[in-house]
């Protein structure tokens, strides 16, 4: 029998590249304000929920409105941007199709439902998931494991019946966390990560299909 049971999928920068058009939201906000971004902190957000961002800007940065005000004008800054273009991750819309068929997928995001739910739709394949798990539905953001943890229970399995595609530090350690087998997509990382922690690397998902998921299989539990 095949050694993973499901596919668990984060959503910004592995299947959707959108780390970008965030910092770019950020630091958009800030310079209406005269306040310059400092890019160390870009990568500090990067893979987190945003509610933990908006935390990090708040204790370092001046800012002369109330965090849910803040909130509001970032999250409408980024919505605008995406609306604009919304560039998926190369190959992934297809190695989604293609794993359906096969695997329960399930995406566990730090982003709001609102944004996983558009951004699937945009790109045809909400209906391909059969969980879709966002900030509102747990607690700790990544690199806590609670959001992997919640998944891995609604589906009634363990870490190690399962896949993980992840592009962040803190995606992939969330999911080490929680026992997963954690590949690494690397080709839309708005920053360099450090995944030494990733079982695998891969550059985008051309060619990711079941047939390369049960290679992977037989190399790891023969």
């Amino acid at each position: 029998m095949p050694r993973f049971k499901a596919v668990f999928f984060d959503l910004d920068g592995t299947i959707v590249d959108t780390e970008g058009a965030a910092v770019d939201a950020i630091r958009q906000c800030l310079t209406k304000w005269k306040i310059q971004f400092d890019p160390h902190d870009a990568r500090a957000v990067v893979g987190k929920k945003w509610e933990v961002a908006l935390d990090l800007l708040f204790l370092k940065y001046p800012l002369p409105t109330s965090r849910d005000e803040l909130t509001h004008i970032i999250l409408r800054q980024y919505r605008d941007i995406l609306r604009h273009h919304l560039p998926a991750v190369k190959g992934s819309v297809e190695c989604i199709r293609a794993l359906s068929q096969e695997y329960p997928l399930v995406v566990v995001s730090g982003s709001p439902r609102q944004d996983i739910l558009f951004s699937l739709t945009q790109l045809g394949v909400l209906d391909r998931f059969l969980w879709v798990l966002g900030a509102e539905d747990y607690g700790a953001s990544k690199p806590s494991p609670e959001g992997y943890l919640l998944a891995l229970s609604k589906l009634g399995l363990t870490g190690d019946e399962v896949l993980v595609f992840e592009d962040s530090e803190a995606g992939i350690t969330s999911a080490k966390a929680a026992g997963l087998f954690a590949v690494a997509v690397t080709g839309a990382s708005f920053f360099p990560q450090k995944i030494e922690m990733a079982d695998r690397t891969i550059e985008d998902f051309v060619g990711v299909d079941a047939q390369w998921v049960h290679q992977i299989e037989a190399s790891t539990h023969p």
